[in-house]
């Protein structure tokens, strides 16, 4: 399902339909979410729910591209309160950075960041299936439209995507269905090229993992990508990325033969 940024506001009237209590509130992110440099901010976001592992909530410190600023980061809504939330921060000045989809007990369950200032996505989808994403990617790839976050979810109907596009005419490359394999012999035929990875998303299938990647055309950027680390290991294994000079730049978490695991991409300019 697709939604651009005029249609966005179609939500409007529909967010007088729902109390009060489905909108979660605005306030500056959690401690933390804290400032790494002058122009990222660390904003922890959920990649994997309690329901899809062992019962625990799975996060990630995520570097994005911001100055200091408020933040909102929100999960466990539902399809309605999620449209809802789109029109209700759009309205209030807050952009769409991240949202995540997840097969909980209840249904699928939606988790995303918004921050204030920044502007909104030209266009989102979400309950997408591997053939409309892949469609609709080449589509706005044709019109000058750009991924800037792309997230993969195992649910009861298979696998779906959501996805963010931003108009900068980024030249990128999109690859789906990839075994670790598969995904390693892509990301060095892409290099020699100059594309490195850019954002990544894990997801499970017949309970194996799979990979969604986008690379772009960024030949200056040191860049790692780290497809299987286990979920007990991921937040020792970020802080020695951290020590080495990287940022976590992007991060989603899937379960494969039964345990979780994350994806994440580090870079250092």
């Amino acid at each position: 399902m697709l939604i651009s940024r005029r249609s966005t506001l179609a939500y409007g009237a529909a967010a007088t339909a729902l109390a009060s209590t489905s909108i979660p509130s605005i306030a500056r992110a959690a401690p933390a979410a804290c400032a790494t440099s002058r122009d990222r901010q660390l904003v922890q976001h959920l990649v994997i729910h309690p329901d899809e592992a062992d019962g625990t909530a799975y996060c990630a410190p995520i570097a994005l591209s911001a100055s200091d600023a408020a933040w909102t980061t929100t999960g466990l809504m539902t399809e309605n309160e999620y449209r809802t939330a789109l029109s209700t921060y759009r309205l209030r000045g807050y952009g769409l950075r991240r949202v995540n989809a997840f097969q909980t007990n209840q249904g699928i369950r939606y988790a995303a960041i918004w921050q204030l200032g920044h502007s909104a996505p030209a266009q989102i989808g979400h309950d997408m299936t591997a053939e409309d994403f892949q469609t609709t990617a080449a589509r706005f790839a044709r019109r000058g439209y750009a991924l800037a976050h792309v997230d993969a979810s195992a649910t009861n109907n298979g696998t779906r995507f959501a996805a963010l596009w931003d108009k900068s005419g980024q030249t990128q490359g999109v690859v789906m269905d990839l075994t670790a394999a598969t995904y390693t012999e892509t990301a060095a035929r892409l290099a020699s090229d100059g594309y490195r990875p850019q954002h990544i998303a894990g997801y499970g299938v017949g309970g194996k993992a799979r990979f969604a990647a986008v690379f772009a055309k960024d030949a200056k950027l040191v860049r790692e990508a780290h497809l299987d680390i286990p979920g007990w290991a991921f937040h020792a294994g970020a802080r020695a990325m951290t020590d080495k000079g990287y940022t976590l730049k992007d991060a989603t978490g899937y379960v494969a033969m039964g345990l979780p695991f994350y994806a994440a991409i580090w870079d250092k300019a």
